[in-house]
């Protein structure tokens, strides 16, 4: 299994085909996940200070506000996308109740926050020793530079690593750091494949979003746009994913 070099684009393909199946559950999470993000409009108070022509001291209240509001809507939002996943499953276990897609769904974006949050430490203990080394030596450029290929490192090498985490928690019910070690251990075969399955689909939603972004309708659109092809998204990697599934059992 580990050893599965992916087809990426028949990963594509599949995911495509999944897609069109379950368009219609995946418009309807695209929808509420639009009216969600649009409602901080109404909810965020530094929306007010903006609109009021206020952007150069803002109310310390407002802004922890709509930091909390911003976490809120992020983790409500993305505990609804994940449930097109659930919908994928269904296609290949069955039929799964509403209401256990959507407890499943929070479930697992807990978890795997808590398991991300717990393999950053070493890389917050890493930056935290280099500031204070940086400030005792007194050479911030230079701990500048390392800063930025620890950023690098981190972005490029370990998030990538991570890319079928959530698959292997929903497909194969696998515990959070059971999940962790299993996309690590697929993706190591497949990093730049995947690498460039990443820049390309994040090429494509890039163009679309930015060739909207040019008045109020477009913005709007972009939004709704950018929550559709999260979705389709999501099929492409979780085909990708079921590839080495078909190849072998989970070890």
């Amino acid at each position: 299994m580990y050893e599965t070099k992916f087809d990426i684009m028949k990963g594509v393909e599949d995911g495509i085909e999944i897609f069109k199946k379950l368009i219609k559950p995946a418009m309807i999470l695209a929808l509420i996940n639009f009216l969600i993000g649009s409602s901080r409009v109404l909810l965020d108070p530094t929306y007010k200070d903006i609109l009021s022509g206020n952007l150069i001291v803002l109310d310390p209240m407002n802004q922890l506000m709509s930091q909390l509001i911003s976490i809120g809507i992020g983790f409500i939002s993305m505990g609804l996308g994940l449930m097109i996943l659930y919908y994928y499953k269904e296609t290949i276990t069955g039929e799964i109740p509403l209401l256990k897609k959507i407890g499943s769904s929070y479930k697992v974006v807990i978890l795997f926050y808590l398991g991300l949050l717990v393999l950053m430490i070493p890389f917050m203990i890493i930056i935290t020793l280099i500031m204070f080394g940086s400030f005792a030596l007194d050479t911030s450029g230079i701990m500048g530079v390392i800063l930025i290929i620890i950023l690098l490192i981190f972005i490029l090498v370990f998030m990538p690593m991570l890319n079928f985490t959530l698959q292997g928690m929903i497909f194969d019910e696998m515990g959070v750091f059971k999940a962790m070690k299993h996309s690590f251990r697929l993706v190591k075969h497949n990093y730049f494949r995947l690498l460039l399955l990443m820049v390309l689909l994040a090429g494509v939603s890039s163009v679309l979003l930015v060739s909207l972004k040019f008045h109020t309708i477009g913005i709007i659109l972009s939004i709704l746009i950018s929550s559709i092809t999260s979705k389709l998204f999501m099929c492409i990697y979780s085909a990708v994913y079921l590839q080495a599934k078909d190849n072998d059992t989970i070890e």
